[in-house]
């Protein structure tokens, strides 16, 4: 019994001398990892802040040919039908949309779901003018019939998408 105990004196202490060196050398090679990380992070964030902020600007751009105003006027050709200024309206919606997509990469998905949100919202009433009851001939009344339902259903989507844009622009910095 007492080589037991002999044994047990010898190994009890070069047991706890090694746990000791397990704790000191796991505890610096987190550490070590912790600060390669945040050398990582910021290495990663000086790349790809020009990155976010250029696709923030596009996406500025996007939603100020977005507005109504902006996009009727752009876009209003004396002489066109109703049908042929809806086409063409929707048609550039798009286009700008699916020119911009590759930017979602680089804004939060609750700015890219407002963005796709307000692109919707102008949809939608492009679609209700034309629908209505007195259902519009020329691209002229079709605009102001856009306009009379935006502002009967205070609609400001593309101005809720900026403002989520503009918010999530003040977080970067």
């Amino acid at each position: 019994m007492t080589d037991v105990w002999q044994i047990l004196a010898m190994i009890l202490p070069a047991a706890l001398v090694l746990f000791g060196m397990y704790v000191v050398i796991k505890g610096f090679a987190d550490r070590e990892l912790g600060k390669m990380s945040l050398d990582y992070k910021k290495q990663a964030m000086e790349q790809t802040l020009p990155l976010r902020l250029q696709a923030y600007e596009r996406m500025t751009l996007y939603l100020d040919r977005l507005s109504l105003e902006n996009l009727l006027t752009r876009l209003l050709e004396p002489g066109l039908s109703a049908e042929a200024y809806a086409l063409r309206l929707k048609i550039e919606i798009k286009q700008e949309l699916d020119h911009n997509v590759a930017q979602q990469i680089y804004v939060t998905e609750a700015t890219w779901e407002a963005i796709r949100e307000a692109k919707r919202g102008v949809e939608s009433l492009i679609d209700q003018a034309l629908q209505a009851e007195d259902k519009p001939a020329e691209a002229t009344t079709l605009g102001k019939k856009i306009l009379s339902l935006a502002m009967e259903a205070n609609f400001d989507k593309p101005a809720q998408a900026m403002a989520q844009l503009k918010k999530d622009v003040k977080q970067l910095f």
